[in-house]
């Protein structure tokens, strides 16, 4: 580990919380990767699209379950070690995903990957917090953002490297990049020696208190209500079934499938920071809250009501999502300024679990409704796409009334005068 002269190099806090979120990079590409290899683990390993659908979700799940422990152990150990160690074991589970020769044993191993990814998005968002808690928005937009760059990753780039190398070897050679990411880690993370002063004077019985106070709190549960009816553009399309989507109902290619959905993570990857820095300088979150959940829920409901769009278009629809989707990500700033520092990581942590367990939930039931088979205009049997993807208006138009009733800290102050 370097050891830096924060008042001479103004950048190295800037340094040290990017090269914490090299780890949710890789973690969030391992998450969208199913997108890009379903048709290839499909006629690999001949499974139907509900054992597709469970080998994505299980990562969810794992997520979920993981979340509230690793909140905790955060809340109380170096943020530095559990990092290293989660990376280390994200590597070599995604060695292993590619030797695996049966869907049994890649649902363990993506279990295991989602239970590491919990640490890489609580430890990043953390890392950001403590060391640029007067950016807090802008910071925590900026870990999302280069994580949503992994996702991109996997989608058009993956796609086209593995019409070259074939899926196995293109897996591999971001493995290895996962090897960078962990050298990188153990070299430029460090930990603020005062938080960890914290950190030691804190125990079990202390965190349940703190726990308990957490789950009481409203607000907690309607900003992660939000935030996973807001994220399920990325949870159904950007993870699992966007490219399926558009081959099987808009009749794109595969590969003009892949740069749609691309476009929706750039325009996650513009509007993160964006949306982050525009409510750092306005000291709003609310307001921005509902704006874009209102012209995400437009330009969803766009693609729903009209059926012929051209492909261009939909690259211009999809980037427009990515970018008001991108106001969920304020739930974090307004979650970690409403509970106490020494919990951030717990409070974060539940939230997750509702935007992460949700998301699984919602990735079954589009399934579910998606194979319940219909038969066309021309009696042959189809996928009923149409039907699964009203999923989305629905749950944007429900995240917009939540969004009326998030108490950020700056409206409880005003409230009270």
């Amino acid at each position: 580990m370097i050891i830096f002269d924060q008042k001479k190099y103004k950048f190295i806090p800037w340094l040290i919380c990017i090269t914490a979120a090299l780890y949710f990079f890789y973690s969030f590409a391992q998450f969208n990767l199913i997108n890009s290899l379903n048709h290839y683990l499909m006629q690999c390993w001949q499974l139907n699209y509900s054992q597709i659908s469970f080998l994505s979700s299980i990562y969810l799940y794992a997520i979920a379950l993981f979340f509230i422990p690793t909140g905790f152990l955060l809340d109380i150990y170096s943020t530095r070690k559990l990092l290293l160690l989660g990376m280390g074991i994200a590597v070599i589970a995604s060695i292993l995903f590619i030797i695996a020769n049966n869907f049994y044993s890649a649902v363990i191993i993506r279990f295991v990957l989602g239970a590491v990814h919990a640490l890489s998005f609580l430890g990043s968002i953390r890392v950001a917090t403590k060391w640029l808690p007067t950016h807090k928005a802008f910071a925590m937009g900026l870990v999302i953002s280069i994580g949503l760059i992994g996702g991109l990753i996997v989608q058009s780039p993956l796609a086209l490297l593995i019409t070259y190398i074939g899926w196995q070897k293109s897996v591999f050679c971001f493995s290895m990049f996962g090897v960078f990411s962990w050298i990188m880690l153990y070299f430029v993370v460090e930990d603020i020696s005062h938080i960890q002063s914290c950190k030691k004077t804190n125990n079990y019985k202390t965190w349940l208190i703190e726990f308990k106070k957490i789950s009481q709190q409203p607000q907690n549960w309607i900003c992660a209500a939000y935030t996973c009816l807001l994220n399920l553009p990325i949870i159904i399309l950007g993870a699992l079934w966007g490219n399926s989507y558009l081959v099987n109902e808009h009749h794109l290619t595969y590969m003009k499938a892949s740069y749609i959905i691309t476009t929706l993570y750039l325009g996650m990857l513009l509007g993160s920071p964006l949306i982050g820095a525009i409510s750092d300088k306005l000291n709003n979150r609310r307001t921005l809250m509902i704006i874009g959940a209102v012209f995400a829920l437009v330009a969803v409901s766009i693609i729903y009501f009209i059926t012929v769009i051209p492909f261009y278009q939909f690259i211009i629809l999809f980037f427009l999502i990515g970018i008001f989707i991108s106001s969920q990500n304020l739930s974090y700033a307004v979650v970690t300024e409403m509970n106490p520092i020494n919990s951030v990581s717990t409070a974060i942590g539940l939230m997750s679990i509702i935007v992460m367990g949700g998301g699984a939930l919602f990735q079954a039931l589009f399934t579910w409704i998606m194979s319940s088979s219909y038969l066309s205009q021309n009696y042959v049997v189809a996928l009923n796409y149409e039907r699964a993807f009203l999923i989305l208006p629905i749950s944007l138009l429900l995240s917009l009334i939540l969004a009326f009733f998030i108490r950020t800290k700056q409206k409880i102050l005003l409230d009270k005068r």
